[in-house]
Order: C-alpha cells, then sequence, then structure tokens
C-alpha cells in the first residue's frame, strides 16, 4: 500500500502551500493514499497549545493503526510544527510494520539560514534517520546530501516543482516589463527597494506586504490566489531573485538560490511566461538548458538584454515556455521522482 501523510490546513494561502497541496494531488493520483493530520493555529496561551498537542497524540495514534505491513509513506518536509507523537508514531512504523518512507524536500533551513532554530535542526536530524528515499531539487542539493553522508542510491533528483492549473495561458506581449510574485515585505525581498533605480524596465508587483506604491516604473497589482495568478500575466518576464541588492542575489537568501529551485519559477513557468534569473542560482542551468529566459548577473544587465531583443526571440522563447508548462500542469517531474523513488524501494 501507498499512503500520504497530509497535513490539512484550511487556512493556507501562498505559494508555499500551493506547492505542497501539489505533490499532496499528484501522489494522490498515483495511489498515494492521504492520512489526514488536522491543523490548527493554536491560540497565544498554554492552555490552547496543550491542547492541540493531546489532539495530536491521539490523531497520530489513529494515523498509526490505519498502515498496513510493507507499506510505503511520502512525507514532504519540513514539518512545519511541532506535533506530539508525530516522531515516535513514524519509528514504530518502520520498526514494527516494516514501512519505507520517501522524503520530499521543500525547503532546508540549514542552506536557507545558518542561524536556523532547534526545531529545525531536530526536524532535519530525524528526515535524515528516517528517510529511506530523498527527493531533492537538483543535483547541487543532491551533492550537498552525499557530503551530509547519504548514499546516492537513496537521492532521487526532481529537477523541478510542477505547478498544477488549468486556467488558460494567455498569449504574451513582448515588453520590457518584469513581472515580480510573492512575499513583497521588505524583510523578505529588500532588494525592491531598489528597482526603481533600474531605467528601462517596468515592474509588475503581485503579492502580500507591499507598502511602497510611488515610484514611477512599479505597478502594484495586490495579492492573488494561486490558482488566479497565471490569467494575471499577460507580457514581460518573471523575475527570480533574492537578497538586497540589483547587483547581485546576496545574502542568505540569495546563497540559498545556489542549491533551491524557487516555487515561483514554476509559477512563472506554468503561466507562460519566460523568466529571469541570477546566473549563479542553481535553477540558470535548466532555463539555459531549456532555453527560456534570461540568466543575468544584475537587474541592469537584463534591462540591456531586454532592449536587443526583437519580438520573433521572445516568441519563440515563449514557444518554448509553453511545451514545459504542458509538462508542470500535468504533474511530469513530481510523477517521475515519486516513480523512480518507489522503483529503488522495491529493489531494496
Amino acid at each position: 500500500m501507498l499512503y500520504q501523510v497530509v497535513e490539512s490546513n484550511k487556512n493556507a494561502f501562498n505559494a508555499g502551500s500551493k506547492a505542497t497541496a501539489d505533490i499532496i494531488s499528484i501522489a494522490e493520483k498515483m495511489s498515494f493514499k492521504p492520512l489526514y493530520v488536522h491543523h490548527i493555529e493554536a491560540k497565544n496561551n498554554i492552555f490552547s497549545k496543550i491542547v492541540n498537542q493531546i489532539r495530536y497524540f491521539f490523531e497520530w495514534s489513529k494515523l498509526y493503526k490505519k498502515v498496513a505491513d510493507n507499506s510505503v509513506i511520502l512525507l514532504q518536509h519540513p514539518f512545519r510544527n511541532r506535533q506530539c507523537n508525530r516522531e515516535k508514531t513514524i519509528l514504530k512504523l518502520k520498526q514494527r510494520k516494516n514501512v519505507k518512507v520517501i522524503s520530499l524536500i521543500h525547503d532546508i533551513e540549514e542552506l536557507r539560514n545558518p542561524v536556523y532554530n532547534e526545531h529545525s535542526h531536530f526536524e532535519f536530524e530525524f528526515m535524515m534517520r528516517v528517510a529511506d528515499q530523498f527527493i531533492v531539487h537538483n543535483s547541487k542539493m543532491k551533492e550537498w546530501f552525499k557530503e551530509k553522508g547519504i548514499d546516492e542510491n537513496k537521492i532521487v533528483v526532481l529537477e523541478i516543482f510542477d505547478y498544477l492549473s488549468d486556467s488558460p495561458i494567455n498569449e504574451k506581449k513582448f515588453a520590457n516589463n518584469i513581472i515580480i510574485a510573492g512575499n513583497l515585505h521588505s524583510s523578505k525581498s529588500p532588494y525592491l527597494s531598489e528597482i526603481q533605480k533600474v531605467s528601462n524596465l517596468n515592474f509588475d508587483l503581485y503579492g502580500m506586504n507591499y507598502k511602497d506604491n510611488n515610484k514611477t516604473n512599479i505597478t502594484f497589482h495586490g495579492a492573488f490566489k494561486p490558482e488566479e495568478l497565471s490569467e494575471q500575466f499577460t507580457s514581460g518576464f518573471g523575475l527570480v531573485w533574492d537578497g538586497t541588492s540589483i547587483d547581485t542575489c546576496d545574502g542568505n537568501t540569495g546563497n540559498y538560490l545556489r542549491y533551491n529551485n524557487p516555487h515561483k519559477l514554476s509559477l512563472y513557468i506554468s503561466s507562460g511566461v519566460p523568466v529571469v534569473s541570477w546566473k549563479e542560482a542553481v535553477l540558470a542551468t535548466f532555463v539555459k538548458e531549456k532555453a527560456i529566459g534570461l540568466c543575468v548577473d544584475s537587474l541592469t544587465e537584463c534591462a540591456e538584454l531586454i532592449s536587443n531583443m526583437s519580438k520573433d526571440q521572445y516568441d519563440e522563447m515563449c514557444s518554448r515556455v509553453n511545451e514545459e508548462s504542458i509538462k508542470l500542469r500535468s504533474g511530469f517531474y513530481s510523477k517521475k521522482a515519486l516513480e523512480e523513488a518507489l522503483r529503488r524501494i522495491q529493489n531494496i
């Protein structure tokens, strides 16, 4: 039997929850039966938190009874919150029911933030202990796991996150517009305070927490649900950038791009939008191989490249993006990675 643990949260409204939900949907179509653990935000008092943990204890106890011997369970990492009896139940499933675990990685806090908290450290070490197969973003992340002592035969490369969507793909117009989607708070995307310095580019912003809308080359369009975003993109390029500067991607978040496949890359491709990536980001390899965007050292260089591009070149790029979009919208990459992980488990 195939199972997947689904942490259900009805209030989720962000790209992270979209990434998790898409994996759940793809896996369910592959016969991974959902095992639900309902997550409710505890009120900020000790009594509410204790009640929540008691509820988690019983939910994981019930989950254990539902799992058949010699099964496979898909887990999505990292776990976002502490849950009483979770780790004990997973270990018991492995030891008493010979259950195998596939761990699909969304983020690695050690890479994203070197000063990560105790919970994140414990969660990562636990994952390293229990996983029989790891699904990681790319070959660079695979090498990092190998350096941590994981056998390469236990590591499957995803390549890129899928982005399921039934929304029609609008025909894109060639323009010097740059789309930026995501959390627009100054602490999350500090480089936004500098983009007005980039001449010959207009920026279309989509997301939450944007406060400064007084720049002549910036248009803030508001926040949309993930399934609504693709219809909003009608022209230009989607930007994957991080850090404090328009001249490079710096700091912890910029360095994380050397290992991480941001979900917004998948959003842009699924929407039929060519992308702009930092040249040193690991995703730049995918962008170059598929010829679906521009890889640059700085946003100033981006402006120069777009100004020298013809409409025909842009249209050809859009055509290649649309080919990849079909794959991402159908769950192609996740299905391929899960099938490979299952094949390896069956051969153990």
